[in-house]
Order: structure tokens, then sequence, then C-alpha cells
């Protein structure tokens, strides 16, 4: 399937096009390219994109400076997508990312040729089978999940709260409680129920089956209708402030190499990311499941948790860690240190 990519544009200051994000789509060896203002809501309104020039595929993976002083990306999301019918002179792809999951609808406006609109629609709205899942036998859950969650519940809260008060602390004691926490978390994760597991051929009949009879699958598909946007997880603009306030506190050690697949060839895969983005990204995930355990919904708490740790901030804990180690162990000038040291 074809890829696309979303990157979030700094750009210098007194530069024509403020801070944007590029929404890059894969075609024919290149790249179809759209500057967002802000990233489209599913079922909110449309958003501003101006149509670019066609980009490299490089910018699949690439993060980092953007030549000719046009700032610096950072890859917010991707994955793959599929092209499905539209409108006269528009646009419509099925998008599998996590943060932008659903059908975009992109349409030219008439007012200029590079100027259009991008909105957003989840996969439910269009009457399409959501994406695989991972949700909850209900028998394993219920009389279990309250007991098991609980340490791994004042861990997340002792997260969130710290990522919440990161404003009023300097950087190296920050990253130091940072440091502390996230092996603990993650140790505290792998000690959570194992979930059970839906293939996209479970889930697609359980979807049909739903089409003829609303009573079928419910726990699969209300689990599927659930995962990518929920008011737990709140709204990406709270998302954004919390990740340039960390770009902020953490400073020109925030970004570091990484690869996403420790094994590919040497010569692929390696990218640019950056510790704002595993913390806020971690905090997110965490967060959300912690506000269900706190209404006493624990079982819905313990599948938040789970299913966020094996798909996605699992991966941003062990990242994170990596560059905490080099700049306690390497960088000496940063200050940070190890936990506990004077």
């Amino acid at each position: 399937m074809p890829r696309f990519v979303v990157l979030l544009h700094e750009t210098p200051p007194g530069y024509p096009r403020g801070r944007h994000y590029d929404l890059m789509l894969e075609q024919s060896g290149v790249l179809w390219t759209w500057a967002l203002e802000s990233l489209p809501q599913p079922g909110g309104e449309a958003v501003a994109a101006e149509r670019l020039a066609d980009h490299r595929l490089d910018y699949l993976e690439y993060e980092g400076k953007v030549s000719g002083g046009r700032g610096q990306v950072i890859r917010i999301d991707g994955g793959d997508f599929d092209s499905i019918p539209a409108g006269a002179g528009g646009l419509a792809v099925r998008l599998q990312g996590r943060i932008v999951r659903g059908v975009l609808i992109l349409s030219p406006s008439s007012a200029a040729a590079d100027l259009w609109q991008a909105c957003l629609s989840s996969e439910q709205d269009m009457g399409e089978p959501p994406s695989t899942v991972r949700c909850l036998e209900p028998q394993e859950a219920r009389g279990v999940a309250a007991d098991v969650n609980k340490e791994f519940a004042e861990l997340a809260g002792r997260y969130c709260e710290l990522v919440e008060q990161h404003r009023s602390m300097d950087c190296p004691s920050f990253l130091r409680e940072v440091h502390v926490l996230l092996p603990r978390l993650y140790t505290a994760a792998l000690a959570l129920p194992a979930l059970a597991i839906f293939d996209d051929d479970e889930l697609d009949d359980a979807w049909e089956d739903d089409q003829q009879d609303n009573s079928a699958s419910y726990d699969v598909l209300s689990a599927a209708r659930e995962l990518a946007f929920h008011p737990d997880r709140g709204a990406h603009e709270e998302w954004d402030s919390l990740f340039r306030s960390l770009c902020e506190l953490i400073g020109e050690r925030n970004s570091y190499r990484e690869v996403y697949d420790p094994y590919e060839p040497v010569s692929k895969g390696e990218v640019m990311t950056c510790l704002a983005d595993d913390v806020a990204d971690i905090y997110v995930d965490v967060r959300a499941g912690l506000r269900k355990w706190r209404r006493g919904e624990f079982d819905a708490a313990l599948w938040e948790w789970r299913f966020d740790f094996e798909s996605h901030w699992g991966a941003h804990t062990v990242d994170a860690l990596r560059a905490l180690y080099a700049l306690a162990s390497t960088y000496k000038e940063y200050k940070l240190g190890w936990p506990g040291s004077a």
C-alpha cells in the first residue's frame, strides 16, 4: 500500500509560512504535499490546506533541518493509506496512522489553484470496517483488573503529575525524574494481564454481523469504535501545547537519532526524533487509562494501558531511555547526571 507522513514543520522567524503541518501522500514515485494550518479532527471543521510542490520520498522517514533555511521537520505520524472514490477534482484517502486516522477528504478551493480544504471523518462514519484492534475478553478483566492495575495506576499518576508540573522545574531535575519513572512504568506494564487478539478477518466478520444484528459482537466493535479518538485522550491542540513547552524546556539536546526497526539493514531506518515527543506521547497514552481508572472503569483502563503499551508508548519509553542514558553517561556538560546523584 502507498504510505503517508505528517510532519510538524517549524519555520524560522520571518519565514513567509509560519509553523504548520506537512501532509505527504505517496503517489507515482513522489510525495503529493499539502501544508495544513492545523491537524483536522474527526467530524470537525475543515482546515486550510495549501498545495505545495511534490516532495522526494526521502521525507517518509526524514526528520531534521530542511535545506534553504526553511527550518526543521519532526515526524508526527505516518502509515499506510488507500484511495477511495471522491467528488470531481477532490481526493479522498483512508489514513491508517495513530493520530490522523480515518477518511481524509481534500477539496480544491475555487479561489486559487493551490488553496484546498481538508476534512477528516472517522472510518466508522463512512460505513467501513475499522482497522485491527486488541480487545479484552470480558471474563479476563472482571474481578482481577482493579488489583492488577493498582500499581500501574499509582505510577501513571506520578508520571502525569510530573509532566503537568514541568513548567515549574529546571530541565536536569525534570529529566532525572522522567529517567526514574519510565523504567518503572515499563516494568509495571509488562505485568498487566495480556489482551485477547482479534485479527483483521475476525474483526471484519464481526463488523458484517453487526450490520445485520446490532447486538452482535458488541465487545469487539465498541472497543474498535472508541480506539482512535476518545475524550480521555484530549484534543490535539493540548498535546501540541505540551510538546512545544517540553521542546523549550529540554533545549538543544531534545532531538536524537533513532531507528524504528533495529533489524533493518544498517543503512536504512535511521531518523531524528525527540524527547519532547516521547514524553508527551507517553503522557497522553497513560493519562487516558488513568482517567478511566479514576472513574472506576477498571476493565477499560486495563485495555487502554495494555493496548497502547504494545502498540505505541512502550516503544517511546525504550527510545527515551536510550537518550536519557546518553545524556547522563556521556554528555556531562548537560548536567543531567544519574538519578540519586548529588
